[in-house]
């Protein structure tokens, strides 16, 4: 019972901090691709499609641009302050109220990683198949601190899944009548022609103990990469997970 509160804990604490501040979270699926214009204000937003080739995309200009669709899909209130000129958002979330938002963006041929904090910095093009951002936050628990990760991610065009396995978490399985506490399996974030616009994923996690995530990046022919997401203090990091370990440099 103490782990189902632990659990509903980081889950409050996420719509708290969080509201509707993920930009992937209210868009469904992505339906056949469109070239956005600022002009084209009722076309649907969903029309988003992941990366078609590497890390490029098939449209003109991907990523959503402010003014765009009404901004409907603008759910993080995203300001000029908040996007370089001429970057698309493929995905954001704004953590703290009034601070940056984090973001994930497309220039050029890069793709660009904006923090709460700190210089912006430009992948061009990423050496890894995701790109990921990781906010590392405590909760406070039932008598104890509790580690929760806000995960916000792109992929590369080859990518047909990724999974997020934190160990430390726990949930309730009550489907026999009878009120289990299990490990939480891996989460599925991210399958190919799933509703992430232009290939983006979040998750949120929580556990009692200290942060650790493992991000496992699938391909057509089996496993492109493993990252264990072990930050040693409550921050914001950059994770590009490559056969290699992070690839982000």
């Amino acid at each position: 019972m103490e782990l189902l509160r632990h659990r509903l804990t980081v889950l409050i604490g996420a719509v708290l901090v969080l509201g509707a501040s993920v930009l992937i979270a209210s868009l469904g699926s992505h339906h056949a691709a469109k070239t956005p214009t600022a002009a084209n204000q009722t076309a649907d937003p969903t029309d988003a499609p992941p990366a078609a080739s590497g890390w490029r995309w098939a449209v003109a200009h991907p990523g959503y641009h402010l003014g765009e669709y009404g901004n409907r899909w603008n759910v993080s209130a995203l300001t000029p302050r908040d996007v370089p000129a001429g970057a698309g958002v493929l995905a954001s979330m704004r953590p703290v109220q009034g601070v940056r938002a984090d973001l994930l963006y497309a220039q050029k041929s890069c793709v660009g990683v904006q923090l709460m904090h700190g210089p912006r910095k430009l992948l061009c093009p990423p050496n890894a198949p995701v790109v990921l951002i990781a906010n590392a936050h405590m909760v406070a628990g039932q008598g104890k601190p509790f580690y929760s990760f806000y995960l916000l991610g792109v992929v590369r065009s080859d990518v047909t899944k990724v999974t997020v396995d934190t160990p430390g978490e726990r949930y309730v399985d009550a489907t026999s009548g009878v009120r289990v506490v299990k490990q939480m399996p891996p989460q599925v974030v991210y399958t190919s022609g799933g509703p992430g616009p232009w290939g983006s994923l979040q998750l949120t996690t929580g556990q009692p103990k200290h942060w650790l995530s493992i991000v496992t990046v699938y391909g057509l022919h089996g496993k492109l990469a493993t990252l264990r997401l072990e930050p040693a203090r409550a921050g914001e990091y950059t994770f590009c997970p490559g056969a290699t370990g992070n690839a982000c440099s």
